[in-house]
């Protein structure tokens, strides 16, 4: 999963917050093309720097409540291109970092399966049984390594009738490209089927930069 950069004109949601051609997208090398961002409009032109960091491709959807087109970026090995997609005459860039893999992740607990960070070392992604949890609501903790922390999220407590913004991250039922928050350490109601996700952005505390790891049941 990846930052997208924010096409004000055209864009059907704003993943990373930023505005078009600001912000550097984080990601680290895969094997297949990773979800970028979602459009109304067909791109008429994409095109990347380096093309041995990092690749572009779109994809017309069959469910356009989200967007027509959908971005793909396959990060292929460390360095930095620059991504352009020119849409109704625009051009739109962001820059793309492809790092080595870091392991952000002391340990994650979900329900009362406890998951080793050294899980994470080889990758960002680390999959469960989705059976496991189905059907269930299950208390979900994350603890970062020294030099991350959790991004946060509005929080609103209905009972002391006041908000406050709370580390947290977002799951997505199997299908669904509109996550749901939760703060960490609150329950998540697992449904849906196989290829349900939790995405954790994370934050590294020196460079500022967002990555992300997941967990997948599947």
């Amino acid at each position: 999963m990846y930052v997208g950069f924010y096409d004000r004109d055209v864009a059907c949601c704003d993943l990373g917050g930023g505005v078009a051609g600001v912000g550097d997208t984080v990601a680290y090398p895969e094997r297949d093309y990773q979800f970028f961002e979602r459009i109304s409009t067909k791109a008429s032109e994409l095109n990347t720097s380096n093309k041995s960091v990092v690749s572009i491709k779109q994809v017309k959807q069959k469910d356009t409540s989200f967007g027509k087109y959908y971005l793909y970026l396959k990060a292929q090995k460390p360095g930095t291109a620059v991504v352009s997609v020119k849409l109704k005459g625009k051009t739109y860039k962001t820059k793309v970092i492809v790092k080595k893999y870091v392991n952000p992740v002391q340990s994650v607990k979900i329900g009362s399966t406890s998951v080793s960070g050294s899980k994470f070392n080889s990758s960002s992604v680390v999959n469960l049984s989705y059976g496991k949890f189905a059907n269930k609501k299950v208390k979900t903790t994350v603890v970062l390594k020294n030099g991350w922390k959790l991004d946060d999220y509005y929080y609103w407590n209905s009972k002391q009738q006041s908000g406050a913004m709370l580390p947290g991250f977002e799951y997505f039922p199997k299908g669904e490209q509109e996550g749901k928050t939760v703060i960490n350490g609150h329950k998540i109601s697992v449904k849906g089927g196989k290829g349900f996700e939790i995405l954790i952005p994370v934050i590294n505390e020196k460079s500022g930069l967002m990555e992300y790891v997941s967990l997948g049941l599947k």
